[in-house]
């Protein structure tokens, strides 16, 4: 229970990536921006009967001390031996037979042992030499039921088919696939053992629910010095479009006034073969007008993804990905800045996730190449188009009593030359600088950290994600040395808080407070800033 409830204090109430914020929404979905990784969230299928504890040895009258432990059936892991050789010595009494069995099964489920069955049969007790009969077992079959009729499963049935091979069936295979056929966008599924037909076989029974595409629309008063009032998103996701395994998104974003700035993205991803990769697509269209400036500017990027899960697991994962994308921009508005430039980047990232009882880690780092090829060109006083770069960010969560979580992020990007306005690390806004406007600085190198406290206080299920919180923030930024700039550093803090109100996960209105605590630069006019976000969720 500590883990889902960690995991729902974790990842609901905050939605913000270890990652600088960016300027604009045309690069958010960029791999240094944001490293696709799974969440370390799984829950377990219930245990089948057959890997149950029995017992059939009664109570002694005069239970001799435990002088040994044998196990016949299976060779234990070494694991699985060493809780058992801590009973050595103890009376060999119902109570110590169950308490060894127990420690034999919460060892086993720290190994690489998946499906097992724990029996100490009746025997004479008197000498103190106790048998153990242990069975490790195997999936023997996969029985997709729900929603299968009229669907095509291949990808579902290839995963599945993966749990059968293995004999006996090891934690690593089944958390990996089963968690790849969890992974598959827009299937839920629930999972439950039984007892199979072949000794130490077990099946496995997977419920599947197919969702229905979603609508997504959102509101955040944040928005960079050259976009007034406010912003709103709109968003369409849909499954399976093309084949199994698909997903496909369409973005909207624009100012309240349709004016300052309107932007429209979408993306599309696949399976490629059996072992959860996929390769995502995503080109993006942007129209900047900022009223402070006069001028109209456009851009437009493309990318392509391919991402892999080295390991996937219930608590541990670690996904790799590599990357082209470009960006052609003409006047457009990226913050404060406006660029006219054309980059080209190979990108190559690795993302991680950790989850224990009652802490999860996240992070990731991502490696950046400017490419001075195909059409590639930014003017010299604003960067090098055949830049590098280093990314690296990194988020705790961790309980706190029953109800509270400390939140902390980091984020970092290092660089030896100017970057173009589009490759900057950018501070000020949702992540790092609340009280300021968002990307007030964009840099080539940086550092930001955060810390937030959130409590939550409601009981009520449909309302349990809502909290109340406090934090504090800070950054440093470096512009490096460019023709007729000597190079320049920045820094800003700030600290506040506010309330989320949560609905399940169809809902979430924030209001923040927040107070500037170090100005960027001398001239900063702000002191304190008041957010309003909301987000709502639609299942047509």
């Amino acid at each position: 229970m500590c883990r889902i409830s960690l995991g729902a204090l974790a990842l609901a109430g905050f939605a913000g990536a270890a990652g600088a914020q960016t300027s604009t929404p045309i690069d958010r979905e960029r791999v240094d921006r944001a490293q696709p990784v799974a969440p370390a969230v799984a829950e377990e299928p219930a245990q089948a009967p057959a890997a149950a504890i029995r017992i059939a040895t009664g109570e002694a009258a005069d239970a001799a001390p435990i002088r040994s432990v044998r196990f016949e059936g299976s060779d234990v892991p070494a694991i699985v031996a060493g809780a058992a050789r801590t009973f050595i010595g103890r009376p060999a009494s119902r109570a110590t037979l169950q308490g060894l069995a127990d420690a034999m099964s919460r060892a086993y489920g720290r190994s690489p042992v998946a499906l097992f069955t724990i029996a100490i049969p009746e025997q004479d007790l008197a000498s103190g030499d106790i048998l153990v009969m242990v069975a490790e077992g195997h999936v023997e079959a996969v029985v997709l039921t729900g929603e299968v009729e009229g669907r095509a499963l291949e990808l579902v049935t290839a995963y599945a088919d993966r749990l059968t091979r293995e004999r006996p069936t090891s934690r690593r295979v089944l958390e990996r696939h089963l968690s790849l056929i969890r992974d598959i966008p827009g299937l839920t599924t629930r999972a439950r053992l039984e007892m199979g037909d072949t000794p130490g076989g077990v099946r496995l029974i997977l419920a599947l629910d197919y969702r229905r595409p979603t609508l997504s629309f959102s509101f955040d008063n944040r928005t960079t010095r050259l976009v007034r009032d406010g912003q709103v998103q709109a968003s369409a996701r849909g499954y399976g479009l093309l084949r199994e395994g698909d997903e496909t998104q369409v973005n909207a974003a624009a100012s309240v006034d349709f004016d300052d700035y309107v932007y429209l993205g979408a993306s599309h991803s696949t399976p490629v073969g059996r072992e959860g990769t996929r390769l995502a697509g995503s080109v993006g269209y942007l129209v900047t007008r900022p009223a402070a400036t006069g001028r109209t500017g456009e851009a437009v990027s493309f990318g392509l993804v391919l991402t892999h899960p080295l390991i996937r697991a219930y608590r541990r994962n670690l996904s790799l990905s590599f990357s082209f994308d470009g960006l052609d921009s003409r006047n457009a508005a990226f913050g404060a800045l406006i660029a006219t430039e054309r980059t080209r980047a190979l990108r190559a990232a690795a993302g991680f996730s950790e989850l224990a009882e009652r802490r999860t880690l996240s992070g990731g780092v991502t490696l950046s190449q400017g490419l001075g090829l195909f059409g590639a060109d930014v003017a010299e006083v604003i960067g090098d188009a055949a830049f590098f770069k280093i990314n690296g960010r990194a988020a705790l969560d961790q309980a706190l009593g029953r109800r509270a979580v400390l939140r902390l992020r980091g984020a970092g990007q290092w660089t030896n030359d100017p970057l173009p306005a589009a490759e900057r690390f950018g501070v000020g806004g949702a992540e790092y600088g609340r009280a300021f406007e968002t990307a007030v600085l964009g840099a080539d190198r940086g550092l930001a950290g955060l810390a937030e406290l959130a409590w939550r206080p409601l009981r009520v299920p449909r309302l349990a994600g809502s909290e109340l919180y406090g934090f504090a923030d800070l950054a440093a930024v470096r512009l490096l040395e460019r023709p007729g700039f000597a190079g320049q550093d920045f820094d800003l803090a700030s600290a506040g808080g506010g309330v989320r109100f949560a609905w399940a996960d169809r809902a979430l209105l924030e209001l923040e407070y927040a107070r500037v605590v170090d100005r960027p630069f001398e001239a900063y006019a702000g002191d304190w800033r008041i957010s309003v976000a909301w987000r709502l969720s639609l299942r047509p």
